[in-house]
């Protein structure tokens, strides 16, 4: 994906936020409030509730960077086509009702990973907690309170391990440069995230919560590239064989071989995080932005 595109999805200058229908709009309320607890300055447009989106989408006087998505799972599909064709180059989908919705869910999975294929928008989710870039102040989440600034960047798959790590992180006075959950990761993966993380001047160090690895090339090659340039460390969901069943990736796809997974990092040259009190502590300790000496 061209960094240019990632650059406008994870610090936007213009963003539309697309609402559910009239009768739950607490999603839209919770991504307005974190976008105005924050000093972003950049021009925020709100589509819904209950307006029609392919009106009000054609009808915004600036395209805008980004397509905060909080429509029913039902609705994502034909917004994001919407979102495409009204040149917008991202989306984040905050949506719900896609992994624990059976086959409607799976069905719906299938119809978002095609239309990745097959359109240049490109989007983070769906099911994401959303993003956060502190420099400019963008906060796109539902019910996160600001996060403080800092060079420390979070790229999580599980939207609870971010919300507890920034509570935590939040009585501690500690910052991140970046938050980004990607939920499902049905286009946007951690190859993608990595590929801009490298690049950002507000980053000196990343940390990663894995649970599972689909394009694993991408995410090899990304991986090295960022840990030649900035500290990196990962924690990886479901590292003993009987526990695999019950931490597999959302979309149904396991991470494979821990032994494998585990060479791979050390040839990357990343540090890998065997339980949680040790990724708090990693969160601390490069947030001190001390560096040691050697391995």
């Amino acid at each position: 994906m061209p960094i240019s595109r990632l650059e406008a999805l994870f610090n936007p200058r213009a963003v539309v936020v697309v609402g559910p229908d009239r009768e739950d709009a607490a999603a839209l309320q919770g991504v307005l409030a974190s976008l105005a607890v924050t000093p972003f300055k950049g021009d925020v447009s709100v589509v819904g509730p209950g307006d029609q989106p392919d009106v009000r989408l054609s009808a915004l006087d600036v395209v805008p960077d980004v397509a905060v998505i909080v429509s029913r799972a039902a609705r994502v599909p034909e917004l994001l086509l919407l979102a495409s064709e009204r040149g917008i180059p991202g989306a984040i989908v905050l949506s719900q009702g896609f992994s624990n919705c059976g086959e409607p869910g799976r069905s719906l999975q299938g119809e978002l990973r095609r239309f990745a294929r097959s359109h240049a928008l490109r989007f983070l989710g769906p099911e994401s907690l959303g993003v956060t870039h502190s420099s400019t102040g963008f906060n796109a989440t539902v019910g996160e309170a600001g996060v403080q600034r800092g060079r420390l960047a979070l790229v999580s798959q599980s939207g609870a391990l971010c919300s507890a790590i920034l509570d935590w992180a939040g009585t501690r006075s500690l910052g991140f440069s970046n938050v980004i959950s990607t939920g499902l990761a049905l286009d946007i993966d951690f190859g993608d995230a990595l590929d801009y993380l490298v690049r950002d001047p507000d980053t000196d160090s990343v940390m990663l919560y894995v649970e599972g690895i689909e394009d694993a090339r991408h995410f090899m090659s990304a991986l090295r590239a960022a840990a030649r340039a900035k500290p990196v460390v990962v924690m990886k969901a479901g590292r003993h064989a009987e526990g695999r069943d019950a931490e597999a990736f959302h979309a149904d796809s396991l991470i494979g071989s821990d032994d494998v997974f585990d060479a791979a990092l050390r040839r990357a040259g990343v540090l890998r995080i065997r339980d949680y009190a040790d990724f708090f502590a990693a969160a601390a300790t490069l947030a001190s932005n001390v560096r040691v000496k050697g391995r």
